[in-house]
C-alpha cells in the first residue's frame, strides 16, 4: 500500500460539508499563523535589541546618579540648582507665576525613578515606559538646557 499524499482531493460531497470546510479553514489559518510567526521571530529579536540599546542611555544615567546620590543628591543636585534657579526666574518674568521651592535631591530622586522605571518598562515593550521617558524629557529639557534665553 502506498501512503496518501497530503494534497489529495476530497470528494465533491465532502467539500460541501460545513464541518469539513471549517476544519480546512482552521488548518489553513494555523499554517498562515506558523509562517507569519517564523517571519516575525527575527524581527522581534531585533526590536528587543533596539529597545535595549535606546534605553541604555537612560539606565546608565540613572545608575550614575543613583551611585552619586548620597544624602544631599550628589553632584547632580549641585549642578541642577543654578539651572533650576535660572529656569524659575525665566518663568517668573514671562508668566508672573513663582515656582515653589523644591529640594534638588527630590528632583534627582524623581529623575532616577522616571528613568529607571521607564527604561525597564520600555525594554519589555510597554508603552507606559515610553510615556515615562517622554515625561522625564519634557520636564528635564527646559531646566537643563537654557535655550529660551538666546
Amino acid at each position: 500500500r502506498s501512503k496518501p499524499s497530503g494534497n489529495f482531493k476530497l470528494s465533491s460531497s465532502l467539500n460541501r460539508c460545513p464541518c469539513v470546510s471549517a476544519i480546512r479553514e482552521q488548518a489553513e489559518r494555523e499554517t498562515r499563523e506558523r509562517e507569519s510567526e517564523r517571519e516575525r521571530r527575527p524581527m522581534s529579536f531585533v526590536s528587543f535589541v533596539g529597545r535595549v540599546l535606546f534605553v541604555s542611555v537612560f539606565i546608565l544615567s540613572a545608575w550614575q546618579e543613583f551611585n552619586d546620590f548620597g544624602t544631599n543628591g550628589g553632584s547632580a543636585a549641585r549642578a541642577l540648582r543654578p539651572k533650576f534657579n535660572s529656569f524659575s526666574k525665566h518663568v517668573l518674568s514671562h508668566t508672573g507665576a513663582k515656582l515653589p521651592q523644591v529640594e534638588m535631591r527630590h528632583l534627582i530622586a524623581a529623575s532616577i525613578a522616571l528613568k529607571g522605571l521607564g527604561s525597564l518598562l520600555f525594554i519589555f515593550g510597554s508603552s507606559l515606559g515610553a510615556y515615562l521617558l517622554l515625561l522625564h524629557q519634557a520636564l528635564a529639557t527646559p531646566i537643563l538646557y537654557d535655550f529660551y534665553n538666546y
